[in-house]
This record gives C-alpha cells, sequence and structure tokens, in this order.
C-alpha cells in the first residue's frame, strides 16, 4: 500500500510541476521551460505549494477515481455509480483552473442518482484529451493481478468513457494520438 500511495503523490507532484497553473501545460519547447525554471532559481528552490502550483484537472480526476476504487463496493456497477457520484462532485474543485472541456462537458451527463443510466454519457464525435488515459494508473494499481486482467480491461473502459466516449483521445493541439 506504500508504494501506491508513494505513486499517487509523486505523480501528482511531476503533474503540479509540469502543469505550472496552466502555464506548461501545453508547452512543447523544452528549451522554454528549462529556461524559465533557471529564472526562478532551479528546481532545488522552487517551493511547490497549492496556490502556485496546483494541480490540474486530469490528477484531480485521477485522485477521484481512485478515491472510488478503495470504497467497498458489491460488483463492478456499484463501483461506476460511485465513480459518477465523485466525478461530479470533482467539478467544483475545478473551478479556476483550466480544466480539459473533454472532462467536464461529459460530466454533465452523468446521473448519480438515476440507478440505471448513471454513467451512460453520450458519444463524443470530437475525441478529445487525455483524461482517459490519466485516470487509467490507478486502474491497473487496484487491479494488478493477471487474474483479475478482465476487471482491468473493463473498468479502464468503463471509467475512461464516462468522461471520454470516444474510441480514440485526439488533441490536434499537440499532436499526440491516443488509441483505445
Amino acid at each position: 500500500m506504500e508504494k501506491f500511495k508513494a505513486a499517487m503523490v509523486l505523480g501528482a507532484v511531476g503533474d503540479a510541476l509540469g502543469y505550472r497553473k496552466g502555464r506548461w501545460e501545453n508547452c512543447t519547447s523544452g528549451k522554454k521551460i528549462q529556461e524559465e525554471l533557471t529564472s526562478m532559481g532551479g528546481l532545488e528552490s522552487l517551493k511547490l505549494d497549492p496556490e502556485n502550483w496546483p494541480l490540474s484537472d486530469a490528477v484531480l480526476m485521477h485522485m477521484t477515481t481512485a478515491e472510488a476504487l478503495i470504497t467497498d463496493y458489491w460488483c463492478l456497477e456499484d463501483l461506476y455509480r460511485e465513480v459518477v457520484r465523485l466525478y461530479v462532485e470533482a467539478m467544483v474543485s475545478l473551478q479556476g483552473r483550466a480544466p480539459d472541456p473533454a472532462t467536464v462537458e461529459p460530466c454533465v451527463h452523468l446521473k448519480p442518482h438515476n440507478f440505471l443510466l448513471a454513467w451512460h454519457t453520450p458519444f463524443n464525435e470530437k475525441g478529445s484529451g487525455f483524461g482517459a488515459a490519466a485516470k487509467a494508473m490507478c486502474v491497473g494499481m487496484r487491479y494488478w493481478q493477471p487474474e483479475r486482467l478482465d476487471n482491468l480491461v473493463e473498468v479502464s473502459i468503463e471509467i475512461g468513457r464516462m468522461t471520454h466516449n470516444h474510441p480514440t483521445g485526439d488533441d490536434s493541439d499537440d499532436g499526440f494520438r491516443l488509441e483505445i
């Protein structure tokens, strides 16, 4: 359990550093980031506090997913309902940030009080962002055993589909492409 916690904390710290309040999130110039980092006194002098170095929306959703995965659920449908409930609550914490519309817009369609249709979101014609992949690490940490491979695949797909209901995540701004 300690290694899982360490992976989550270190991932969040790396995210906060790379996100830099949204300033470095889409910067493709390592040289520019290095220059700015040097002008701030270098990595050793940084003080990563939540006000100046907040977590990105991707990591907040990842942490929300992890929170759902450690709840006591009887079946995967109960897990999905808990994920929906927590995702809807998480939208409040994304205010004041620059969240990916591909994450926020589908959350409007999540229905935490609808037992049958809680996590069924409409197909997204555009398909964008990497949010589905960003939430997947904690799913792998929960279902790491070889005999749980079916759960790993199913839960990753369903949780990804809740906010990124498209077979590809294609963010044309950065040229990266994710296929599920």
